[in-house]
């Protein structure tokens, strides 16, 4: 299974390309983020009316264009990111994106997706329980560890589906959330005229596979190691 592994984990690589390539604009797209800025923003606020969100929170918006590719890659969260802002007594004032404005305008819409989304009962609920660090770190170790459990328990190798299963259902709350901001990006886009290009849709569909490709590798990974203890040991007979 170490084949599949590593094909799963190229395909992580590959599916995040696109857009990794627009962070890394130095000069603008024909569809630059920075040039639907103003229409993006009204088309937000409307979209939270839409959809009847209730929190009233505001989002800053941060352009900052990279030096290199090097840079990009290495400061991925400073040209597409969003982040909750947070004041000294713990209180949530307000959201943070942070993107290129030399990417294309679909790389933004999905960071005020992100924004949407948290003005919402349950997208808040899920965006803390992400962020959430020691919920953080337990899922994380769910993600690995649950599916080499299951293998090194279960007797044979036709485990492997099962275990990914389980690193899906551990990393649930960062697919819900990408996806709910990828809804709402695109609902954005739809409103301010600017409806999304196929382009665009496999752009923030790659995104989100880098993000869902994630529990597969963990749980062929998991389910791999899992399954040389179980052949050399027989755990599950114990």
């Amino acid at each position: 299974m170490l084949l599949e592994t590593v094909l799963a984990a190229l395909g992580q690589a590959g599916a995040s390309a696109p857009a990794v390539r627009e962070l890394a604009r130095t000069l603008p797209a024909k569809d630059s983020s920075g040039a639907a800025l103003p229409e993006l923003a009204k088309a937000a606020d409307k979209r939270m009316k839409d959809i009847g969100a209730t929190g009233t929170r505001p989002v800053r918006i941060e352009l900052n264009t990279p030096t290199s590719f090097k840079d990009s890659y290495q400061n991925q969260d400073k040209y597409a990111g969003y982040s909750t802002r947070v004041s000294p007594d713990g209180t949530v004032v307000g959201g943070q994106i942070k993107v290129n404005p030399n990417a294309s305008r679909d790389v933004l819409a999905h960071e005020m997706g992100h924004h949407v989304t948290e003005q919402t009962d349950i997208g808040n609920s899920i965006a803390k329980l992400r962020h959430n660090p020691k919920a953080a770190i337990a899922l994380g170790a769910a993600v690995l560890g649950l599916p080499f459990m299951q293998a090194a328990l279960q007797e044979g190798d036709d485990d492997y589906a099962a275990g990914i299963a389980i690193s899906a259902l551990a990393s649930s709350p960062t697919l819900i959330n990408e996806a709910l901001a990828t809804k709402n990006g695109l609902a954005i886009m739809k409103e301010a005229g600017m409806p999304a290009t196929p382009g665009a849709r496999g752009r923030m569909a790659g995104a989100f596979m880098s993000y869902a490709a994630a529990p597969l590798v963990a749980g062929l990974a998991g389910g791999s190691v899992g399954n040389l203890i179980d052949d050399h040991t027989a755990i599950y007979n114990v």
